[in-house]
């Protein structure tokens, strides 16, 4: 049964733009879903480059001492994940991804793979070309060059990715202890909690109560939403900050006890 709405929580400030400061912009773009990593149709895909504002965002505010760990519970079809592992090893210990579709986390570990597999990264490259060949589109000209350009770079450094299926509202978490969560969770008709009948505001508070529980004692929670929406507060959250990415915005939640 939905929990009884309480108050809401909204911040006013203007937006300021992120920055991306730590990462190769090129690289990025080449990292959007659909080109050469997949993409599963209605299922949102956070973008390279706000994940990339999101976290650097984290790091200007966090000054973190220590490589830190990372969790997308709503991980979609592995972008976050995949950006943070290739363009932010050197601040990253470890990342976790969760998804609540079992195809949103096939095709996460498919797109992993080819990132961080000779081999994979081969047989993509086989079928794009293929692909070429038989559809005479010249667009995937730039996507098979995407593909060789990410296949040439070093594996070195980069984090190990553990990929869990479970659902952030009932599952247990599949990790104790992160430095951040950082997600663009279903909220205010972007989608919808899989299998879930509740209202945006309760699940997102749901969802909020249990990724505080797991986070150090100077963790952050950085979300990506409507840059309109009204977060339900929560004990213990308070938002830090929010900048502009795009057409939406990152929040970032800091703990307050």
């Amino acid at each position: 049964m939905p929990r009884k709405t309480r108050g809401r929580r909204k911040d006013d400030r203007p937006l300021v733009h992120g920055e991306i400061r730590r990462a190769d912009r090129d690289a990025l773009a080449r990292l959007e879903a659909g080109r050469v990593l997949r993409r599963l149709r209605r299922v949102p895909c956070l973008a390279p480059a706000q994940a990339a504002m999101l976290f650097e965002r984290y790091l200007d505010l966090a000054k973190p001492e220590h490589r830190v760990t990372v969790f997308d519970p709503c991980c979609g079809t592995g972008v976050s994940i995949a950006t943070l592992q290739v363009e932010y090893g050197r601040f990253v210990e470890a990342l976790h991804a969760a998804d609540a579709d079992p195809k949103a986390i096939r095709i996460t570990r498919t797109n992993l793979a080819v990132l961080n597999d000779g081999a994979a990264m081969a047989a993509r490259i086989g079928e794009l070309v293929e692909r070429r060949a038989r559809t005479q589109r010249p667009r995937l000209d730039g996507v098979i060059e995407d593909a060789r350009t990410l296949g040439a770079r070093s594996h070195d450094g980069r984090p190990p990715v553990h990929i869990t299926q479970a659902d952030a509202l009932l599952d247990p978490l599949p990790v104790d202890t992160v430095d951040l969560v950082l997600t663009d969770p279903p909220y205010d008709r972007r989608s919808r909690w899989l299998g879930s009948d509740l209202e945006d505001e309760v699940g997102i508070r749901i969802f909020l109560e249990r990724t505080r529980t797991i986070l150090s004692s100077a963790g952050r929670i950085a979300l990506v939403l409507d840059p309109a929406v009204e977060l339900p507060e929560v004990d213990g959250l308070a938002i830090e900050d929010r900048i502009a990415l795009d057409r939406r915005a990152g929040w970032i939640l800091a703990q307050t006890t």
